[in-house]
C-alpha cells in the first residue's frame, strides 16, 4: 500500500475536519444538552429553566412504568450484546478462513451496517409479519409463536432485529482484529502454547540461528545450525529420530547478531506478513511467484532488486 505524504502539516486535519464536525454536533452537543436538561425545568414554552438539582430523577425513578422499561432495557443491551459479539466473531472466523469468494462473503455480511435502521425496521416487519413473514411463519409452527398478542414473542421480534443490524458492526471488528495476527505468529502460539504477543521476529544475517525460547527463569535456549535447508528436510524425514550430518563450525571471530524486523527496511518480510494476513492461496501465490522471479534473475532476465517488485505486483493481481 503506498503511503501518502500531505505537503502541508495541515492537509490532514482538513480531510478529517467534516467527520470531527458531525460528531461534535450530532454526538458530543446532544450528550451536553441532556445533562443540561436532566437537572433543570423549562417552563411550558421553553423561554425559562431553573436548576431542580435531583427532582426530574426522582420523579422518574419513582414511576413503576419507568421502571419497567428500565429492566426491559437491560436485558434487552445484555442479549443483544451475547448474540451480537457471538455471532459476529464466529462469522468473521469463518469468513477469515474462506478460500474461494472471501470477497464476497465479507461484502455480504457487512451490507446490514450500512443499511439505515428505518431500513431494517422496515425489513424485519416484513419477514415477521403475519400474511407473508417467513420467520413468523417458522416460528408459529414451532410454538405458536404471535407477537402481536404474546410480550415475549415481541421481545423475540425486537431482539432478532436488533441483533441482525449489530452483527455486521461486530463482524467488522472482530475481522479486522483477527487479520492483524500474523498466521505465523499464530502456528508459533500453538506450537509454544504461549501467547502471540511474546512471539518477536527477528533477524540474524548469518541464518545460524533459526528460534530462540526464554524461560520464565531468564534462561535463553537457541536452536541453531548451518544455513543448508537438507538439516531441516533431513529431521523432518526422520522425525522422531534424527539423521547423522555434518557439525556446525563456528569459527572464533562469529558472532551472534540478533535484529528486530523493520519492515520499511526489508520488503519481503512485509509482503509475507501481507500475504498471511491475506491467507487463502495468497501465501501460496506469493511462494510461486518468488521462485520464479529467481529463476528469472538466475536466467539474468530481471535485475536483483526486481525480484520482490515481481512478486509484489503478482500479489496485487491476484
Amino acid at each position: 500500500m503506498k503511503r501518502v505524504q500531505f505537503s502541508s502539516y495541515f492537509t490532514q486535519y482538513f480531510f478529517i475536519a467534516p467527520q470531527l464536525a458531525i460528531i461534535l454536533i450530532f454526538l458530543y452537543l446532544p450528550i451536553v444538552q441532556t445533562f443540561r436538561d436532566a437537572f433543570t425545568i423549562q417552563d411550558a414554552f421553553g423561554f425559562g429553566r431553573y436548576f431542580s438539582g435531583f427532582d426530574n430523577f426522582v420523579f422518574v425513578l419513582s414511576d413503576p412504568n419507568y421502571i419497567t422499561a428500565l429492566k426491559f432495557t437491560l436485558i434487552f443491551i445484555a442479549v443483544i450484546t451475547f448474540f451480537s459479539c457471538s455471532i459476529g466473531l464466529l462469522l468473521a472466523v469463518q469468513a477469515k478462513n474462506v478460500i474461494h469468494g472471501k470477497s464476497a462473503y465479507k461484502t455480504l455480511l457487512i451490507w446490514p451496517y450500512a443499511i439505515a435502521p428505518a431500513v431494517v425496521g422496515v425489513t424485519a416487519n416484513y419477514f415477521f409479519s403475519e400474511r407473508l413473514g417467513i420467520l413468523y411463519n417458522f416460528f408459529n409452527g414451532l410454538w405458536g409463536f404471535d407477537w402481536y398478542d404474546n410480550v415475549y414473542d415481541a421481545y423475540i421480534y425486537v431482539f432478532i432485529a436488533a441483533s441482525w443490524k449489530q452483527i455486521s458492526a461486530n463482524f467488522i471488528f472482530f475481522l479486522a482484529g483477527l487479520q492483524t495476527i500474523q498466521k505465523s505468529i499464530i502456528e508459533a502460539s500453538i506450537m509454544f502454547n504461549i501467547p502471540h504477543n511474546k512471539i518477536l521476529p527477528i533477524i540474524n544475517k548469518k541464518s545460524h540461528i533459526h528460534s530462540i525460547v526464554e524461560f520464565i527463569d531468564g534462561n535463553i535456549m537457541f536452536s541453531g545450525s548451518e544455513n543448508d535447508m537438507k538439516i531441516p528436510i533431513g529431521y523432518s524425514l526422520s522425525y522422531p529420530s534424527r539423521l547423522k550430518s555434518y557439525k556446525t563450525k563456528f569459527s572464533n571471530n562469529d558472532h551472534i547478531e540478533l535484529i528486530r524486523v523493520n519492515e520499511k527496511s526489508y520488503k519481503a518480510f512485509s509482503l509475507a506478513r501481507k500475504a498471511l494476513n491475506e491467507g487463502g492461496s495468497m501465501p501460496a501465490v506469493m511462494n510461486a511467484a518468488n521462485n520464479i522471479a529467481v529463476e528469472s534473475f538466475l536466467k539474468r532476465k530481471i535485475k536483483f532488486t526486481d525480484i520482490l517488485n515481481v512478486v509484489e505486483n503478482v500479489m496485487k493481481k491476484h
